[in-house]
């Protein structure tokens, strides 16, 4: 697991990565801080379509741990499950 704080040196680091964000977002989530978690990702303009499917999950996780669901929903119809960890999936599906 990535500790928050390592995470937010990196994005204090590279604040516009995109992929650095959603590390981020993934740790303060499993930390159980959704909504900071979903801060993280929009203090910049992340496009999920363009992620890699891992933090796509990442992103629909959070979504939905903030009450997003039409928003995650919309994410999980667009993944591609077959580039999935079967955690990535567990994480984007809730199962």
């Amino acid at each position: 697991p990535v500790d928050p704080v390592d995470a937010a040196a990196a994005v204090a680091e590279s604040p516009t990565d995109p992929v650095l964000r959603c590390t981020y977002a993934l740790a303060l989530l499993k930390s159980g801080r959704p909504g900071e978690a979903l801060a993280a990702l929009q203090e910049i303009d992340i496009m999920p379509e363009g992620l890699a499917p891992a933090d796509q999950a990442v992103v629909i996780a959070v979504l939905a741990a903030n009450g997003q669901d039409a928003q995650a929903a919309a994410l999980r119809a667009a993944l591609d499950v077959n580039h999935l960890r079967k955690s990535e999936r567990a994480l984007a599906f809730g199962s």
